[in-house]
């Protein structure tokens, strides 16, 4: 099954107070860490959307070999972004990551492609201790129910599809940065994977 990568980075920060997505993780900008989290997992393509504004931000996933998309109307929400990367790619199916998640484990992509192609289902994405995370894997046959604001999330409330999750025991599938205690709490987050990166 071939497989993209949509990384939603246009958000505009407010919780946090500014472009989270540049602040410093250990040093180096938070979404240098997501652009390197699927480690070597065979996308056939991997696309970032970023706020047109981002021309730093958009360098960061470039340099990783990310196309990136601006969304020029970020206020428009989620949905939007998804929208975008979901329109740039031909791959029968898409894992979609929120920018904030830097410490997502690279174990978690074949695990949910492989539960999505065992079970033969539209939508998948992990659990953690009953907490829904991320990444989320759909097929191209639902992509046309993600209209509105929201995101993938309400798939998995649409009885028109299958869809299923998976048990992680790493919490790095729900950490997210929304405001500066959160970056602080991750600051000892150390990945060999993307230490270097």
């Amino acid at each position: 099954m071939q497989t993209a990568l949509i990384v939603l980075a246009a958000g505009q920060g407010r919780r946090f107070g500014g472009n989270k997505l540049l602040a410093r993780l250990n040093g180096r900008p938070l979404a240098r860490y997501t652009a390197a989290c699927a480690g070597s997992f065979p996308f056939i393509e991997t696309i970032a959307v970023t706020s047109q504004a981002d021309d730093e931000l958009a360098e960061i996933f470039l340099a990783r070999g990310f196309k990136t998309f601006a969304n020029t109307a970020p206020e428009a929400g989620l949905g939007l972004s998804l929208r975008l990367g979901l329109e740039a790619t031909t791959a029968e199916a898409v894992f979609v990551l929120l920018a904030d998640m830097p410490c997502v484990p690279a174990a978690i992509f074949p695990a949910l492609s492989q539960k999505l192609t065992d079970d033969d289902l539209d939508a998948v994405r992990p659990l953690y201790k009953g907490q829904p995370g991320h990444p989320a894997l759909l097929r191209r046959r639902c992509f046309h129910a993600l209209q509105g604001e929201a995101g993938a999330a309400t798939l998995f409330h649409d009885d028109r599809f299958r869809t299923g999750f998976i048990d992680s025991d790493d919490k790095g599938v729900i950490e997210d940065v929304d405001t500066l205690a959160d970056l602080a709490r991750l600051q000892q987050f150390n990945d060999a994977t993307k230490a270097d990166y």
